[in-house]
């Protein structure tokens, strides 16, 4: 029991920022087919995050749900122009 309390005190304290930068993206729309749930193709033809944030050239998606994590990795590693990254950052408390 004392496991799974660190592990929620541990996820409370941390976000995880996936972000798509448009800036060198080819618009070869395979960020889509394989992250379905969390990407779109909008009207300027770039992908954005279904439930994220759009910031300049910028698509930021924070703490995206559990299910979802492994199709965001692949599109991570399959993106060709490495327009799509994650990172961790500790919540200020």
């Amino acid at each position: 029991m004392v496991l799974s309390t660190q592990k929620a005190e541990a996820s409370s304290t941390t976000s995880t920022f996936y972000k798509i930068d448009v800036t060198n993206c080819i618009k070869c729309y395979h960020c889509e087919e394989v992250a379905s749930h969390s990407i779109a193709i909008g009207n300027d033809e770039y992908p954005y995050w279904i439930n994220g944030s759009i910031s300049g050239n910028y698509r930021i998606y924070v703490n995206p749900p559990q299910e979802y994590l492994e199709d965001l990795d692949e599109a991570i590693a399959d993106c060709p122009m490495e327009c799509i990254s994650k990172s961790t950052h500790q919540k200020r408390k």
